[in-house]
């Protein structure tokens, strides 16, 4: 565990508030809205493409969830906080920004409370929408499904845990800010590289919903959990983190093929769509229509990763 004085976040945040030239403008990105049937949610969204975009490479995919401060339906808010961040920082990278609406959470439970239980707080109709919306996106851009991190502030810190622990075999790694998760999952994030902050006097979600998590996950063994407390801290820090060089080094290296996870193996379709199973492999898609014993082969190059 790292721990990091106020001293040092503010000298980082007076440095944060130097104005820099942006390779790509996050405000200007591409906005639109998703409906998923099953759950009736429509989920407002905004995605980063690189300046340098090419359908014949294959780009990672950072999924970022944001705070309750961002919540709304406008598809604007949630870019105010980390993500022209993240896009200076990997300007290789594809982002997806999904808004959660007003009175609505990522997890249902309440953020005061810290830890919780998957088994008794069933996964949100908002975080249902927003997987399968990540789910359209992995297959209608170039996405290298063996780079997909998640990434969240405060509630989206909640929601970055639920996200690694109901889907697991999605994301290569998960930075959580100011967050906490189900700590008798961990041994299924054993073996996942998670970046962990928290403030250690947050007011506003109990640095106990971290060190909870980190502590289950070295317990069974996990030894890829990096925890950072921010000593005297509070709740917003996340200013700070999302400036931090060694964060991408680090994430940039995590991949599904290191846990063993073939991210190219048979995906069913998302909930709510109406589009068929698929496999990609070799760089061709098979699409099969199981219902009427058709099957389509779509040859096609195979994509280089970034």
């Amino acid at each position: 565990m790292k721990k990091l004085c106020a001293t040092v976040l503010a000298l980082a945040a007076a440095l944060c508030n130097i104005p820099r030239a942006h390779a790509v403008d996050v405000k200007n990105s591409h906005g639109d809205y998703y409906e998923h049937e099953e759950t009736g949610e429509t989920i407002p969204y905004r995605l980063i493409l690189p300046d340098d975009y090419d359908e014949k490479y294959r780009f990672p995919l950072v999924v970022f969830f944001h705070g309750a401060g961002e919540r709304g339906h406008e598809n604007e808010r949630q870019l105010d906080n980390c993500v022209q961040q993240i896009a200076d920082n990997m300007p290789k990278a594809i982002i997806l920004v999904p808004q959660c609406s007003h009175n609505k959470q990522w997890v249902d439970t309440p953020w005061s409370d810290g830890s919780y239980s998957t088994e008794e707080v069933p996964e949100s109709d908002k975080m249902i929408a927003a997987m399968a919306l990540v789910e359209q996106i992995m297959q209608e851009y170039s996405v290298d499904r063996d780079c997909v991190y998640a990434a969240g502030i405060s509630m989206g810190g909640y929601g970055v845990w639920d996200a690694m622990i109901r889907h697991n075999e999605v994301f290569a790694a998960g930075v959580a800010v100011c967050g906490a998760g189900d700590p008798s999952k961990a041994e299924i994030l054993k073996d996942t590289p998670m970046f962990v902050y928290h403030g250690t006097a947050d007011a506003t979600v109990p640095v106990s919903g971290s060190e909870e998590m980190v502590a289950a996950i070295e317990a069974v063994g996990g030894t890829k959990v990096r925890y950072t407390a921010l000593e005297g801290e509070g709740h917003g820090i996340w200013g700070f983190v999302f400036d931090q060089k060694d964060l991408y080094r680090e994430l940039k290296k995590c991949k599904l093929t290191d846990r063993g996870i073939d991210p190219y193996a048979v995906k069913e379709e998302p909930e709510g769509n109406k589009m068929l199973p698929y496999i990609l492999a070799g760089g061709g898609v098979l699409l099969a229509a199981a219902a009427v014993g058709i099957v389509l082969a779509v040859k096609g190059k195979k994509k280089k990763a970034v």
